[in-house]
């Protein structure tokens, strides 16, 4: 199943959220904040629910911050009115990947050799009891798509459309209860404005309508 943030690693997308904060926050104080707790960010890697308590900064955490099943901290090392500079570091303290008001992720320390890690795939759920059912969900409208369509042959935009909709839709009544993931998230956006379709053709370039 592919996803938009299928393959893209921890690191990459906590620095242009938090890249993102700090522009919003600079936009309105004209100096960029040295502590997490003055950003407005959640984050977390999968699913998570609003109380969790690692999935917002909090005033203990100061300038460094490692959110919920990151295996990176993320560290304020500098902020000022002009610049900012936010590390990604290991368990070590070693830096791994930076970003600064220039808005790129940059890889720090010795080149190639830092760690890449991926976010959980909706697909491969592990043991995380409301991905599986939302896993369930998806694979299970297959099986009843090609039911009702026997003369179906492989996948299609269509079944792909139809098992989404089911997904989404048994998302919404977990959005409801404080659960969220951040690609259903924005397929959810896209079902809203009426692009699903659309979204869903450009994940899956290769498939047939029907």
């Amino acid at each position: 199943m592919v996803q938009q943030d299928l393959g893209r690693p921890e690191h990459e997308l906590f620095l242009l959220d938090a890249a993102d904060a700090m522009k919003a926050y600079h936009d309105k104080q004209r100096v960029y904040p040295s502590r997490w707790v003055q950003l407005p960010m959640t984050f977390a890697v999968g699913l998570y629910h609003l109380g969790d308590s690692d999935v917002r900064p909090t005033v203990e955490a100061k300038e460094r911050w490692k959110p919920r099943r990151c295996t990176l901290t993320y560290v304020i090392n500098s902020s000022g009115v002009d610049n900012y500079r936010i590390e990604a570091v290991d368990k070590a303290g070693k830096p791994h990947y930076a970003i600064s008001k220039e808005g790129r992720v940059e890889a720090v320390g010795e080149p190639g050799k830092p760690t890449l890690l991926a976010r959980p795939r909706l697909d491969k759920p592990g043991d995380d009891p409301i991905a599986l059912a939302l896993y369930l969900v998806w694979e299970g409208s297959h099986g009843v798509y090609r039911d009702e369509h026997p003369g179906t042959k492989g996948n299609s935009v269509a079944e792909e459309l139809f098992a989404n909709t089911n997904q989404l839709d048994f998302y919404e009544e977990m959005r409801a209860k404080g659960n969220f993931d951040r690609e259903l998230e924005r397929r959810r956006t896209a079902r809203l404005a009426g692009r699903l379709r659309e979204d869903l053709k450009s994940r899956y370039p290769d498939l047939p309508d029907r």
